[in-house]
């Protein structure tokens, strides 16, 4: 009976390491789907990821694009405000001689003297007297022939 059992346990001990084989194997069959579909999983999510960054460069690119016109329309306005500027101070200068000048003749009209241009238009003391000898004659030449 010994002997009978004995046999039992040698002949059991194959199937044991069979039995437990077959258990390593499932375990890693296991371990080896969850792995798969952490793959998949982290496929997905890089493939996502990718997308989403394509269209950030898409939009990055649009927007430097956006940018670089903005950026030539403003150099364009600010050429154009020098150059307006530019005129403004011309026509400026234009206007303030004769200014002064146009003023100086309504005085010399009015009867005014070579001090009171010099005085109030800012004159020089040579152009009240030019002023004066232009447009005091024809004040004159106007009365005379009145």
């Amino acid at each position: 009976m010994m002997m009978a059992m004995s046999m039992n346990t040698s002949e059991l001990l194959p199937l044991l390491a069979a039995s437990l084989c077959l258990a390593a194997v499932a375990c890693a069959l296991i371990a080896l789907r969850r792995q798969r579909r952490q793959i998949v999983h982290l496929q997905r999510a890089i493939t996502r990821r990718e997308q989403h960054l394509r269209l950030l460069r898409q939009e990055f690119a649009a927007l430097l694009d956006c940018s670089r016109g903005l950026a030539n329309q403003l150099g364009h306005q600010q050429l154009q405000l020098r150059q307006v500027n530019h005129r403004q101070q011309q026509l400026e200068l234009n206007e303030g001689g004769e200014g002064h000048v146009r003023e100086a003749v309504t005085l010399v009209r009015r009867g005014a003297g070579v001090e009171e241009l010099v005085g109030d238009c800012g004159l020089s003391r040579s152009e009240a007297e030019l002023v004066l000898r232009l447009h005091g004659r024809e004040e004159q030449e106007g009365r005379l022939s009145a």
